[in-house]
């Protein structure tokens, strides 16, 4: 990710320029649409995948970035699930959540949609009590998309078979970059992984560590995961 005046997607490399109003350039009578969008991801029956067309997720695939003293981190992902929310993992939240609320850890959640890199800033922060499920209110920071229209994941509430493939969908960075001028650059990878549902625990795992519904899945993860989508390999 890149934070200039340029925005442009060059096979992997994608450019965000962050605005500070959006709307500025926003016609009288332009409508913005938002609708559900379905990501089709066809791995191989590959255990993991890196992909490189990042643009099949339609913005709605999240990475969260710390700014914290002159590094840019991703320490997690998200998934927009309704206009300007997105829902991610509490546990990768919670630990911050002091620096967060106190405003000293700014938070910026980055996308890639077909135009282009989609930027927003997070605004408020509501952890779900005995959940792992955090709920994020966003502000959109970059320049709108040029059909005026926004794409969010669809939520089923259906429990998967035990057997039954599932993929998750996560970003994963090797670490933090540092700001150069007014350019920061962020080397990041969207991993899929795919295996079978091992168990299910609709009542929840475990009465302390995790009390909620959980699913235990045969599958490779890495940090930075944490909070994105899982869904059937074919689509999110």
């Amino acid at each position: 990710m890149h934070s200039d005046a340029d925005r442009k997607a060059v096979e992997n490399e994608v450019v965000l320029a962050v605005r500070p109003d959006p709307a500025v350039a926003a016609q009288q009578g332009d409508t913005l649409r938002f609708t559900c969008v379905l990501a089709h991801l066809d791995i191989a029956n590959q255990r993991a995948i890196a992909m490189k067309e990042w643009q099949v997720f339609e913005g709605m695939l999240l990475a969260l970035f710390f700014s914290h003293d002159g590094s840019i981190t991703v320490f997690g992902s998200g998934v927009l699930v309704a206009p300007a929310i997105a829902l991610c993992a509490s546990h990768v939240i919670a630990p911050h959540m002091n620096g967060l609320l106190a405003g000293q850890i700014p938070v910026l959640c980055f996308g890639v949609a077909s135009h282009g890199a989609q930027g927003w800033r997070v605004r408020h922060i509501r952890l779900v009590d005995r959940c792992d499920i955090c709920f994020l209110c966003l502000e959109y920071c970059a320049e709108l998309p040029p059909d005026k229209t926004f794409y969010h994941a669809s939520i089923t509430t259906s429990l998967p078979a035990i057997g039954e493939n599932v993929a998750l969908t996560g970003f994963r960075a090797p670490g933090s970059s540092l700001n150069a001028a007014e350019r920061t650059e962020v080397r990041a990878n969207v991993i899929v992984s795919s295996g079978a549902v091992t168990q299910r625990f609709p009542l929840g795992r475990n009465r302390l560590l995790a009390p909620w519904p959980c699913l235990e899945i045969d599958c490779p993860a890495w940090g930075g995961m944490s909070g994105g989508p899982v869904s059937t390999p074919e689509d999110i």
